[in-house]
């Protein structure tokens, strides 16, 4: 599971990649009850295994999506 969303990130263009890496360490270093999954083909993050987020990239718009899914 860890491979397939590396591969997600390493395959988006710069600065992108760059982005949404920057992201997704900042979102796990944020607390150690942070755990990543991956969904619908995106990187979601979870809380005390509730939904929390996610983050995407649109490569028709080249629009990042950075979403909350629940309030905790």
């Amino acid at each position: 599971m860890q491979e397939q969303i590396d591969n997600y990130f390493f395959s988006l263009p710069e600065p992108y990649q760059s982005c949404l890496l920057f992201l997704r360490d900042f979102i796990l270093n944020y607390s150690d009850n942070i755990t990543e999954s991956r969904k619908f083909n995106t990187p979601f993050y979870y809380y005390n295994k509730k939904w929390l987020s996610y983050i995407s990239y649109h490569p028709k718009t080249k629009v990042i999506y950075i979403a909350i899914v629940k309030a905790i």
